[in-house]
């Protein structure tokens, strides 16, 4: 995986496109802390840099989309 990316990134720089840069958070949980502001950040480096970046906040899709052992529909 790692080659694979590199190998990505270098493919990109040489042909000069940006890169599509995601991130997601969901806010309804309270594990949401000061210490996402270092992805938060890192995108708006990506961001000034010319890169275009995703930055989703969702609520609708991580209800159903949870990854844990739960089977039903979260509570919103």
């Amino acid at each position: 995986m790692t080659n694979e990316l590199r190998q990505r990134l270098v493919e990109a720089q040489k042909e000069g496109r940006p890169l599509r840069v995601y991130c997601g958070y969901d806010p309804r949980t309270s594990d949401l802390h000061l210490g996402h502001t270092i992805t938060m950040r890192k995108l708006r480096q990506f961001q000034d840099l010319g890169h275009e970046v995703t930055f989703l906040v969702g609520t609708g899709t991580s209800m159903v989309g949870d990854p844990s052992d739960k089977d039903k529909l979260r509570a919103v």
